[in-house]
């Protein structure tokens, strides 16, 4: 039997058969006695099945895994969209596209948080946080208003891009996990740790571009094929590509994901260089860690290799908690969004101690029940997870102009504007091949209802590039966009 209805506060609920949408509230844990401090760490671009933690049988991320031992990890997080700045602005203000403002990477100045939208940053420095953070790459940039709460953002890429720019290599706009990490542990050397906690965010971008690389001495013992000595000066393997289109004539599939796979390890050296100092100081084990990927990657899926679809290649995510007021090694089976972390961190006196203001409202929900539910096996009623994607009009690689896509486990729709519908079994069918859909399918109609009733179709404004400069445009191609 199929049902619809809408509740009270406006999500639309499916029931029908095994497939339960369901929309009650959830409360988070109790508020901690002291404030601990929060390192938050962004891997751009990183596909949660290259992860230990996920079963991946290469260790490409060695201290992510001992995060992992030591926390929680969310087995199906999920983003709601492909593109960084956008699913950046919803992990960070716990509310979806059409809340934030920033639905497409390519709107500058156009599409910047909405100001009545709250972001964590400026909830934890209204509660005595000092709170930096030092990011890789223009798209996670400050243009999208993506800073609002930090005492310090730093997205200073223009040294690497004028460098790179010299040799037309793609992805220009953007700095290697190092510089990050050199940048953050100075910021975190700078503060006086006995009076006020820190929030700390670090984004890397190195997985992003599997022409720019590590540093010879990393890499050549991770790789299979030859590497020119000169690499460290150059800081770049673009002839590896030879003009085409990554995977399509140019590099070799293995070549690619050995790349891709080094590129996720040294990342996660940079970030164990962060949990050195902090385990130094003796801050580690106050520190609420929350680890992250804003989306994923195809990696030859689907005939495609990068992002901007929403294949789940490139919306599931990894997602691991770890510190203070989480249980170690757990994992968690339940499908969750980004969009539900910050209620997580602040709803009901949620990890981070705090609380929302009166009468605010946030689109996502604390899955912090299930860090103590998980442990005992005990069921957790799942919400459908909504991403959407806008891409340029001039893309290079034929993305379509729009995509939504809902998710509520087992099955997937994923919509284009225009054209037929599509709908997946991920339980029988997790490569999402075999299309189920038909006007008639009662999970079509559900996950359709939920997009619909999400409002985010109705007001899905197409970018334009109209009023770009020229320097937006030259970095927009640079980092490979159109």
């Amino acid at each position: 039997m199929f049902r619809i209805r809408l509740t009270p506060n406006g999500i639309l609920c499916s029931v029908f058969g095994a497939l339960v949408l369901s929309c009650g509230s959830s409360q988070g844990d109790a508020k901690l006695s002291t404030q601990p401090n929060l390192l938050f760490v962004v891997f751009d671009t990183t596909r949660a099945d290259h992860l230990t933690p996920y079963g991946y049988e290469r260790e490409t991320a060695p201290h992510v895994a001992a995060l992992a031992k030591r926390g929680a990890v969310f087995e199906a997080a999920r983003s709601v969209s492909t593109l960084t700045p956008v699913s950046a602005a919803s992990f960070l203000t716990g509310m979806q596209p059409l809340s934030t403002g920033v639905r497409s990477l390519f709107l500058f100045r156009q599409q910047a948080l909405n100001q009545g939208v709250t972001t964590l940053a400026e909830r934890l420095r209204e509660s005595g946080y000092a709170t930096g953070a030092f990011v890789s790459a223009a798209p996670m940039g400050a243009r999208y208003g993506l800073d609002r709460g930090f005492d310090v953002y730093d997205d200073d890429v223009k040294e690497g891009a004028k460098k790179l720019q010299k040799i037309k290599v793609g992805n220009a706009y953007q700095r290697r996990a190092d510089k990050t990490t050199d940048a953050a542990l100075a910021w975190l050397g700078s503060l006086d740790q006995d009076k006020d906690p820190f929030a700390l965010l670090v984004h890397y971008f190195d997985a992003h571009d599997p022409a720019r690389v590590p540093p010879l001495e990393f890499l050549k013992s991770r790789v299979t094929f030859e590497l020119p000595a000169d690499l460290d000066e150059r800081g770049h393997l673009a002839e590896l590509f030879d003009g085409a289109e990554p995977g399509r004539g140019g590099a070799r599939q293995s070549d690619l994901i050995e790349l891709y796979d080094a590129e996720l390890e040294y990342m996660d050296q940079q970030l164990g260089r962060i949990l050195d100092e902090l385990r130094a100081s003796h801050e580690l084990e106050n520190t609420l860690i929350v680890f992250l990927a804003d989306h994923g990657e195809s990696l030859g899926e689907h005939d495609f290799w990068t992002h901007g679809l929403l294949w789940d290649e490139q919306l599931h995510v990894p997602l691991i908690l770890a510190g203070p007021g989480v249980p170690k090694g757990i994992s968690v089976p339940q499908t969750v969004s980004l969009v539900d972390l910050v209620p997580t961190l602040t709803v009901r006196g949620g990890l981070m101690g705090m609380t929302l203001r009166e009468g605010e409202q946030l689109d996502g929900h604390s899955f912090g029940a299930l860090l103590s539910l998980a442990g005992q096996g005990e069921a957790f009623e799942q919400r459908p997870v909504v991403s959407e994607v806008h891409n340029s009009p001039e893309d290079r690689t034929g993305r379509p102009a729009a995509l939504f896509a809902v998710t509520a486990m087992p099955w997937k729709l994923i919509v284009e504007p225009g054209a037929r519908a599509q709908l997946f079994h991920l339980g029988e069918d997790p490569g999402e091949l075999v299309d189920l859909y038909t006007e008639a399918h009662p999970a079509g109609r559900a996950l359709a209802a939920v997009l619909l009733a999400s409002g985010c179709t109705e007001a899905a404004d197409l970018p334009s590039l109209e009023d770009l400069t020229e320097e937006e445009r030259t970095m927009l191609g640079d980092l490979g966009y159109f």
